[in-house]
């Protein structure tokens, strides 16, 4: 049987990277990434756009714009320029998968994404937890337009984080560490950067931590990024604008929760029986993961 060490990641054709930074190193490159120099690069491209496009601010494509896609584009023209100037190699391996049935594996994300969520609602019923679920019924023309922009910022959103998470993180991690390791450590960035964000802790953080463990596994048993940005990106779509606790408006806010004794809200993530299904989802992905790649 194979090492669970030996997998690559990465097509042989990508050069490797020089430098293979400490953990603590990468980690004070991802924050001066997310909180100095994405900011200011923020600022000033959307000043140039402010200053040369006219915007309403009440627009939900200026939201998106704002909130979606000028601070993670950022992040990725940093971290761009970051690969070019000190590991000197070409991008192309942030893109892992990208020739390889591109299609497929985006919808096989949507249809993982779906049945996980889906899931996690079916263990709250079974606990007899009261679940305040519905499907928007309000769908107009606009309003379903409107939602076909904000996944598609979605999708960009995903896209860019994945390609800092895992196509270069794990990258990084993997170059240095063993694959378990790297595992750990690559779920351990996103941990701390949500509880700086959204000053949440306990249940919260471990399923985020489990959660990114899940993401990386992915990539482990199929090599192709764009699994986990349609994954990631559904997954979240759903959770923030289909599943709702009123009539759907588009709205840049989590909407999904459960209702416990009929007076506090609990986000669905936030929940033990959450992290006991994200447990033996992830013993399920190694279990094919050793499966897969047995000899």
């Amino acid at each position: 049987m194979s090492n669970f060490n030996d997998i690559e990641f990465v097509s042989e054709t990508y050069r490797e990277s020089k430098f293979k930074p400490r953990f603590y190193v990468v980690f004070l490159i991802v924050f001066s990434m997310y909180y100095f120099f994405s900011p200011i690069l923020s600022h000033f491209i959307f000043l140039i756009v402010k200053g040369n496009i006219k915007i309403v601010e009440s627009n939900l494509l200026y939201q998106l714009f704002e909130k979606f896609f000028i601070p993670y584009v950022s992040i990725f023209l940093i971290l761009i320029i970051y690969i070019f100037l000190i590991e000197e190699r070409r991008i192309s391996f942030l893109f892992s998968g990208v020739k390889n049935n591109f299609l497929a594996f985006n919808i096989k994300g949507i249809i993982f994404s779906t049945l996980f969520l889906f899931v996690l609602i079916f263990v709250f019923i079974l606990r007899d937890y009261t679940l305040s679920f519905k499907l928007n019924r309000e769908f107009t023309f606009l309003n379903l337009f409107q939602l076909l922009f904000v996944f598609i910022f979605t999708y960009i959103k995903f896209f860019f984080l994945e390609c800092l998470y895992r196509g270069w993180l794990f990258n990084i991690f993997t170059s240095r560490y063993s694959i378990i390791a790297s595992l750990i450590l690559t779920s351990i960035v996103p941990v701390v950067i949500g509880f700086i964000e959204y000053q949440r802790i306990g249940i919260y953080l471990i399923y985020m931590f489990l959660f990114n463990i899940f993401l990386s596994l992915m990539f482990v048993v199929y090599k192709n990024i764009f699994i986990l940005i349609s994954f990631n990106c559904f997954y979240d779509f759903l959770k923030k604008y289909i599943l709702s606790l009123e009539s759907m408006n588009v709205k840049l806010e989590p909407l999904f929760y459960t209702v416990i004794n009929n007076t506090e809200l609990y986000n669905v993530e936030n929940n033990y029986y959450s992290l006991i299904v994200l447990t033996i989802v992830i013993v399920i992905m190694f279990i094919f993961y050793k499966c897969k790649f047995k000899m």
